[in-house]
């Protein structure tokens, strides 16, 4: 039952997460879309499993506190010759009662039961199974130790006295801990391992972005240069020698005295080797030329400009490209900002290997039953007395984590990936994962939160169970010799079921 719940409650939760829009305005560099993506993946998962867990609480919770009754545990019966009713008590776990703790728990076994002997005999010790006040609680509180050992199973099968074949495998050690409780098994949903594939390729079509953008430094190059001096040079040169001529006529109106005109001439054609002042003009207007144009070359060849470039409708090819050369400034638009999870993420899980094994299947649920109810042959705290409502309890465990998983999943997918612009491959994984752990850790805190109302709303009702494991009629007479029934409270190694639903002990035979 836990193995399908499991393997159920993860396909739905997948459908729900793929039909999730991923939104961005831009589009995402492929390693930042890895890791958003990888976000929402651990996010989904956590919210999967912890929905899991809820509800098995809440069950948990509904069991004990209602003190429910259930029909695999032997009732010890007396019927009162004076009133007629039967009286059930309940078995004592090691020490400890079931009406104080649903906790109690004890070692359980295989017996022989002697006709003539009120006690029976062990036979055989199920290592770390236990039975207690009720079948779940101690269900998670035992481990899987003996189904990961063939002899084990072999010597279970020998007791059991089946007329079908044994022919179910142990567990694989190498994949799980054989010493794990149920309990931490259940808590993770029954998964082992999770596995996702994030397609960016898959992200940048469903974003297609209408265009790019980006920005990069750059200087004119030699050609762009000289053509540019040469088409300014014929402007240029007729400027400066117009200037030149001002700046001679200018000189002359300064200096009125004609002995220091002629002084400052001849010192400025000495300078510049002119004999006329032709001469003067020509040499003044090559040299400041040669130096306007050195300025102008100078400065258009080791200054650099930014430049804007525009990208309509870039392929993936070349958004990789220029996400490579172009990292800090390039900016993509998706045509879209909102985009399902499910079209870019897929997500799947690995459950315990035991959710897959022969031991939740119901040709072993009817090899343990062997046709004739436990409840005519066995003692509460044997092992057959309890085992094929236990194992039917484990394949409920799978089947639920398996649904919560497919549910959260669903509904991650179903969800909007929202963005404007394009994001990097590695950005997007960032998204999604951040994304996915949120959903992985939420999870089972919501199954937690179901699980825990069931059995707060069982327990406040004080129900019982009919396998007198947390429970048992008694009867008392009083003054007149008239029989009263009355219920009281088993404990389990200290712990009252009346108080606590979680009383468990180890079944006998198991240790």
């Amino acid at each position: 039952m836990f193995c399908q719940q499991a393997q159920q409650a993860i396909d739905d939760a997948l459908h729900v997460f793929l039909q999730t829009t991923f939104i961005s305005s831009q589009v995402i560099f492929q390693q930042s879309f890895q890791v958003q993506i990888n976000s929402v993946i651990e996010t989904w998962k956590l919210t999967t499993v912890n929905t899991f867990i809820r509800i098995i609480e809440l069950f948990r919770t509904t069991m004990q506190g209602n003190q429910l009754a259930s029909g695999i545990t032997n009732n010890n019966r007396t019927t009162n010759s004076m009133s007629g009713k039967s009286t059930w008590y309940a078995s004592t776990y090691s020490n400890c009662l079931c009406a104080l703790s649903a906790s109690c728990h004890q070692t359980i076994g295989i017996y022989f039961y002697e006709p003539s002997s009120i006690t029976p005999t062990l036979l055989y010790l199920i290592p770390n199974f236990f039975i207690g006040c009720n079948p779940t609680e101690a269900l998670l509180l035992s481990s899987l130790e003996c189904f990961y050992n063939l002899s084990c199973m072999l010597e279970i099968d020998h007791y059991i006295g089946s007329s079908e074949p044994f022919s179910f495998s142990a567990l694989n050690p190498d994949l799980n801990s054989p010493n794990e409780t149920i309990e931490s098994i259940v808590n993770r949903l029954m998964v082992d391992t999770w596995s996702s594939n994030i397609s960016f390729p898959s992200y940048y079509n469903q974003c297609a972005p209408l265009s790019c953008t980006f920005q990069y430094e750059d200087r004119d190059n030699l050609f762009l240069i000289i053509t540019s001096i040469i088409g300014i040079f014929g402007g240029l040169s007729l400027g400066l020698k117009v200037v030149i001529i001002i700046m001679l006529q200018f000189i002359d109106k300064i200096l009125t005295n004609g002995i220091a005109h002629l002084n400052l001439l001849r010192s400025i054609k000495s300078i510049f080797s002119c004999t006329t002042e032709h001469q003067l003009i020509h040499r003044l207007h090559f040299i400041l030329v040669v130096v306007t144009l050195s300025i102008i070359y100078i400065f258009s060849a080791f200054t650099s400009r930014s430049i804007t470039v525009e990208i309509e409708k870039p392929s993936l090819s070349t958004f990789k490209d220029l996400e490579t050369r172009f990292y800090d400034s390039l900016q993509c638009s998706c045509s879209q900002i909102s985009i399902k999870y499910e079209s870019f993420l897929n997500v799947t899980s690995r459950f315990h290997s035991l959710c897959s094994s022969d031991f939740v299947s119901n040709r072993w649920i009817k090899c343990l039953y062997g046709g004739i109810p436990p409840i005519d042959l066995y003692s509460p705290n044997d092992f057959m007395y309890s085992a094929e409502a236990q194992f039917q309890i484990l394949a409920s465990f799978c089947q639920l984590s398996q649904k919560i998983v497919a549910d959260s999943l669903v509904q991650l997918g179903g969800s909007d990936f929202i963005n404007t612009l394009l994001l990097t491959s590695s950005s997007l994984d960032d998204r999604i994962q951040a994304t996915l752990n949120e959903f992985q850790s939420t999870m089972p805190q919501l199954f937690v939160m179901s699980l825990s109302l069931i059995r707060e709303t069982i327990g406040a009702n004080m129900l019982m169970s009919i396998l007198s494991t947390n429970w048992v009629f008694a009867v008392s007479r009083n003054t007149t010799g008239t029989g009263m029934m009355h219920n009281i409270p088993l404990k389990f190694e200290g712990c009252s079921c009346a108080l606590s639903s979680k009383c468990v002990s180890s079944s006998r035979g198991m240790l």
